[in-house]
């Protein structure tokens, strides 16, 4: 614990008790979002909190990394070294970390949300002299610590007290990528098509007709114990994107989704060929928000062709006002297939502050 007059940092192995009382403005920054993916950032999760009594001001998740070893939609050196170009990351402007070698800035403290929406919780997250003395704490308790850097990444864009007191003390800030979000103000899938511009209402339509003639039909359905052809779909995708497929892998998330959220609150829609599944999307309820949490696609089969935009985009816009669904977190990537049907992309940004050798 570090004190400053009558605020403390407080250091808490993972989620802290009580994070929810403070998570009222985004369900995915929930402790029950943030267990099922701590295991993204490769290291022991902790809370960083600033607290004056029992009241937290000011908290954020993040991870001691020792050494660069995640991938590079994760990997504080590959996002500010700008070897994460090519996944869409940090693409204006110059890295900060160009030619600048890894014993130079790790270890790292790096503050992320696993769910990628990294944000504040607390009782101050908009004042920016709470904020300047949580990172004047954070800045204390890592030099203490001797790391090299703090870092963090896919900082929701909210939340520009914080931002303007990190520029103030001297940290590099700047946009990473692009999240989107939909807000549902349509009553049907009719309602929704007439919310686009002209030309892309007849894209719309004639990708709709195009899926119909080839005997395409989506289904919605709840999520199962076996989903063995959701998870070599999901494989399919993350292989095409140069990452390695697993199956396995993609079971066992799945597993762990049902274990965190109620039946009710997971809804797959599921796109068919006679009994032959070709794409899918999950969406994972939270009050009247959806999160896209999962798609997949079977690339093996000629018809799966626009199957991922009927799953993700079209379906659920039909089903949203039914089951009283008011916004429908899509995240990040694929920005302009997201844009393009109805979605508001807002830049997430990248921050970092080197700390002298310990």
């Amino acid at each position: 614990m570090l004190t400053n007059g009558v605020t403390s940092l407080e250091v808490i192995d993972g989620v802290m008790p009580g994070w929810d009382a403070y998570t009222t403005t985004r369900a995915s920054r929930s402790e029950r979002w943030i267990r099922l993916t701590d295991d993204r950032i490769g290291a022991p999760l902790r809370t960083f909190a600033l607290r004056r009594s029992a009241e937290t001001l000011f908290a954020m998740c993040g991870a001691v990394l020792a050494e660069p070893r995640l991938h590079g939609r994760l990997e504080p050196y590959a996002i500010l070294s700008g070897a994460s170009r090519a996944e869409g990351l940090l693409t204006d402007g110059p890295a900060p970390w160009h030619d600048v070698p890894v014993e130079a800035v790790y270890p790292c403290l790096l503050l992320m949300t696993p769910t990628y929406d990294t944000a504040p919780v607390g009782t101050s997250t908009s004042d920016v002299t709470t904020a300047t003395r949580y990172l004047d704490a954070v800045h204390a308790w890592a030099e203490e610590a001797c790391l090299r850097s703090i870092v963090m990444t896919y900082l929701h864009p909210d939340y520009a007290a914080l931002r303007s007191a990190m520029r103030a003390r001297g940290w590099w800030v700047a946009p990473l990528t692009h999240r989107c979000d939909l807000n549902v103000t349509w009553h049907d899938l009719t309602g929704y098509l007439e919310r686009m511009p002209r030309k892309r209402r007849g894209e719309v339509r004639r990708e709709l007709r195009a899926l119909s003639s080839r005997g395409v039909r989506v289904i919605r359905r709840a999520l199962t114990d076996d989903e063995s052809a959701l998870a070599r779909m999901r494989s399919q995708l993350v292989g095409k994107y140069g990452r390695t497929p697993s199956p396995e892998r993609e079971q066992a998330f799945l597993t762990g989704v049902r274990a965190v959220f109620d039946p009710a609150e997971l809804l797959v829609f599921e796109a068919y060929e006679d009994t032959h599944p070709l794409g899918f999307a999950l969406f994972a309820r939270d009050g009247p928000e959806w999160t896209a949490l999962l798609t997949g696609t079977d690339y093996t089969r000629s018809q799966a062709g626009l199957t991922y935009f009927a799953t993700c985009f079209y379906e659920p816009a039909a089903a949203a006002p039914e089951l009283g669904i008011t916004s429908i977190a899509y995240g990040l990537g694929a920005v302009r297939a997201k844009t393009s049907r109805g979605a508001r992309a807002r830049p997430v940004y990248a921050a970092m502050t080197r700390l002298p050798r310990a």
